[in-house]
């Protein structure tokens, strides 16, 4: 059952609601500086409910971790009793990584606008498990309304978020026969990469060679806007640089490139760039506004 909202605030007696009724409440954000502000109010509002807050820049054994509390289960499948297996109350904050791979089933979701059919998969996180006393009954998403601005819609395209935003009907259930016309009235064209006219090879069978050209970039990174790359804490970087495959591969933190682009790197592994040891907690992740050279602790230059 859809239900829109035009801000965070009008969701809050939503979520009073939900934990005075012991029910398993998943928040989904936009962008991972909107998740954290949002866990931590979670944190100050309802400090004696278990909460999660999930998101992509974690050091990738943080949110291994993270992922195994929030399923709920042991090494051996087994419920330990915790959020997603959970019988009480409980929150977990997110961004738009819940959207696939997570096997998980909560009982009220409260998530930004998104494309419709990434709400679609964001909407498939609740209510998941089918059981007999599941079978008909329909449980509560809350959409909130998108902003006004390109800035306010980032990552997404803010034509792509109004128009989901409208087709999705107040107070009514969305049903799986429903989607394939609402979809086809949020995405009236298609809005194909053109690589081809990069590439030597052509679908006609011919192939062209242009003017030998320097491009700092690789042309496939630059049409597909991917600009991630692997960050380190100071802390670690002896660990890092001192461990195997698979040591390296738990400390190392994705950003983007140019949010570390002036920092120093590391000459090991995947070369991951040095930030400051106060840009990341493991509770909320990295806070890539404070990755800065002045923030760098000098004994560990020093050293």
């Amino acid at each position: 059952m859809v239900y829109k909202l035009p801000n965070f605030d009008s969701a809050k007696k939503t979520i009073d609601k939900a934990v005075e009724e012991k029910r398993k409440i998943l928040i989904v954000m936009n962008t991972v500086q909107q998740s954290q502000v949002v866990y931590n109010y979670i944190q100050e509002v309802y400090n004696n409910i278990p909460s999660l807050l999930l998101h992509s820049k974690f050091k990738r054994g943080d949110r291994n971790d993270k992922e195994r509390q929030l399923l709920g289960l042991d090494e051996n499948g087994q419920s330990t009793g915790e959020y997603n297996t959970s019988t009480e109350a409980c929150i977990v904050v997110s961004t738009q990584i819940v959207e696939v791979s997570l096997d998980i089933s909560f009982d009220v979701m409260i998530t930004e606008s998104a494309p419709l059919d990434a709400l679609v998969q964001r909407f498939g996180r609740i209510n998941r498990k089918r059981a007999e006393e599941t079978i008909g009954k329909l449980k509560d998403v809350y959409v909130i309304a998108p902003g006004e601005t390109d800035k306010e819609a980032r990552p997404y395209d803010l034509s792509i978020l109004q128009k989901s935003f409208d087709t999705l009907e107040n107070g009514r259930p969305l049903r799986e026969r429903d989607l394939q016309n609402k979809i086809d009235q949020v995405f009236t064209e298609i809005d194909l990469l053109t690589i081809e006219e990069h590439s030597v090879f052509k679908s006609n069978g011919k192939f062209t060679l242009s003017k030998l050209t320097h491009r700092s970039k690789a042309i496939l990174f630059e049409l597909l806007e991917i600009d991630s790359v692997s960050c380190i804490t100071e802390d670690d970087v002896e660990n890092y640089e001192n461990g195997d495959f698979e040591i390296r591969l738990q400390l190392e933190i994705p950003v983007s490139y140019w949010s570390v682009a002036k920092m120093e790197q590391s000459k090991k592994g995947n070369r991951p760039f040095i930030i400051p040891e106060i840009t990341y907690s493991k509770e909320l992740g990295l806070d890539a506004g404070k990755i800065k050279q002045e923030n760098l602790n000098v004994l560990n230059q020093f050293l």
